[in-house]
């Protein structure tokens, strides 16, 4: 998140249409009855907040932005750190309260405002496991009302998730294989959006597209291996019984390694076995993995087969590695300090033996970047090549914000799609980092000047570079631009992705000839298209 001018705004300053055009329901798919809705109160928080909104049902997702653009000055936003909701309790019965797939560091607050007396008291959750989103366990009796209220801790816009559905109380085992299901989805009914930044979930494998998500729209509710059967999703395994992780994975042949992101890290391994993805002989079961206080993590493999994984904490950014199967990982090696805690990490394999990793430091407002040479210690990394330094201007808050995406050509060549905080109109938001495979940063590129998130796909076939970004900070149109891969210029005009209220816009890690298949989630579904091809993988 760049930094940001803040600020309080008199209630005649708040554009209503602004906040309901960007606040999205996830309805159950139980129908209307447990459906959860919202509408916009009456009244505000407090002279100068956002307006409260009145949640219904037993199960529901809204998001919303805990900002507005200045109508005075387009290029701020005023940001008011807390959202806050009603809702009515429909039965009796424990309910699950979430903020996973916020853009920001929570505080989740749930506060009884009416029922029996002593029958409820107020629940706080701060950071959940590993990651510095919120969870709580209510329990209501039909009828009672809750006071609901989301706090981006350190007073960072974006959009806040707020979840909520009956907790059924049924154990879940460490780890569940379904059977393939027969129903299909024209869009996946994810129950999590189809962020982070830095993570890919897509890939393909023997002719097919396959991506991992959350969904509590099917039954079991889980985390799933979803395949693309022409136009429609179909659920083919669940990997996890949580939907509160994100996924990366990393594909080695019919091998699918699968690093779950969320409360309770862990990394699943998949075989294909040609008719579909089942455990892996060698390691069926889930390993888990700590990453306390992380915001996103990603994973590769070297030459040797080592695996490593990426993440950041609230100041440093860390590594794990672990030898096949990969049962345990190691204890965590450093690589960078002094980050911001809204800083994250991503890792890639660099070809010709070495694997890099970039990150973000908004207190330096640079970008860093570290190799290591396959087979050395572990703990041995270059220096900090500090890329496209040159490119660094005391204008806003600095080159570096928290959005990394990369992709490497057949050379070795490394392209880094990120965000810009610099946060003016004469500067880029959206732009390309570009290291030669002798180490080199070209200067910063500019993709466009404006946009969020974006992704970075490379097409060696025909040799152009595409970068995939929603159009403004809020649920907008995902869209592309491209440029040559031998002198990068991108194309003034873009071409429209998808069209509605999307963002986090992911694909694969692997390059592709003229197709790949790009995903982004809307509020309680993921929507997908092709870019530059056909649905056929070739």
């Amino acid at each position: 998140m760049s930094a940001v001018t803040t600020g309080r705004w008199a209630w005649g300053r708040w554009v209503c249409g602004a906040l309901m055009s960007a606040l999205l329901v996830m309805a159950s798919m139980g129908g209307p009855a447990a459906a959860g809705v919202a509408s916009q109160g009456s009244r505000a928080v407090a002279a100068g907040k956002l307006p409260v909104q009145t949640l219904v049902g037993a199960t529901g997702q809204v998001v919303v932005p805990n900002f507005v653009m200045d109508p005075v000055n387009p290029r701020k936003v005023l940001v008011d750190d807390t959202v806050a909701w009603t809702w009515t309790a429909p039965a009796d019965g424990r309910y699950d309260f979430d903020t996973h797939g916020s853009e920001a560091d929570t505080v989740l607050t749930v506060r009884p405002q009416s029922g029996r007396a002593g029958s409820g008291k107020t629940t706080h959750s701060d950071d959940v496991g590993d990651v510095t989103t919120s969870a709580v366990v209510v329990v209501a009796s039909e009828g009672q009302i809750f006071q609901i209220s989301v706090r981006a801790k350190h007073r960072q816009a974006g959009l806040m998730t707020l979840s909520w559905s009956e907790d059924v109380g049924v154990a879940q085992p460490k780890q569940r294989r379904v059977a393939p299901s027969q129903s299909t989805f024209a869009s996946i009914p994810a129950s999590t959006n189809t962020g982070e930044k830095p993570q890919s979930k897509v890939w393909r494998h023997d002719g097919a597209w396959w991506v991992v998500l959350g969904s509590t729209g099917i039954s079991p509710a889980g985390t799933w291996v979803w395949k693309l059967e022409g136009e429609r999703w179909r659920p083919e395994v669940m990997i996890s019984p949580s939907t509160a992780v994100r996924a990366d994975v990393q594909t080695d042949g019919d091998l699918a390694h699968v690093l779950l992101h969320g409360p309770s890290t862990s990394l699943v391994s998949l075989q294909y076995d040609g008719a579909g993805y089942q455990p892996w002989a060698q390691r069926p079961e889930a390993t888990g993995i700590s990453m306390p206080g992380s915001e996103t993590a990603t994973l590769t493999t070297d030459t040797t087969g080592r695996m490593w994984v990426a993440y950041d904490t609230s100041t440093t950014v860390q590594m794990r590695y672990s030898d096949a199967p990969y049962t345990s990982f190691s204890a965590p090696i450093t690589v960078a300090s002094g980050i911001k805690d809204d800083d994250i990490a991503a890792i890639t394999s660099l070809r010709g033996g070495r694997i890099g990793v970039m990150w973000s430091n908004q207190s330096s407002r640079r970008f860093g970047f570290r190799t290591h040479q396959d087979g050395s210690a572990p703990s041995s990394w270059t220096s900090d090549e500090v890329p496209a330094g040159g490119s660094a201007k005391s204008v806003g808050g600095g080159m570096a914000d928290d959005h990394i995406n990369l992709a490497v050509a057949s050379d070795g060549t490394l392209f880094a799609a990120v965000k810009t905080s610099f946060d003016s109109a004469s500067q880029p938001v959206i732009a390309l980092l570009v290291r030669q495979p002798d180490g080199a940063w070209e200067p910063l590129h500019e993709v466009a000047r404006h946009g969020t998130r974006p992704i970075v796909l490379l097409d060696e076939g025909a040799a152009t570079v595409k970068v995939v970004f929603t159009t403004t900070e809020n649920l907008d149109d995902v869209v592309e631009r491209v440029s040559p891969m031998s002198k990068i210029q991108f194309s003034p005009s873009e071409t429209k992705v998808l069209s509605g209220s999307f963002n986090n816009v992911t694909s694969t890690k692997s390059n592709a000839d003229g197709a790949w298949l790009v995903l982004a989630a809307s509020t309680g579904t993921v929507s997908h298209a092709i870019v530059g091809g056909s649905a056929e993988a070739p």
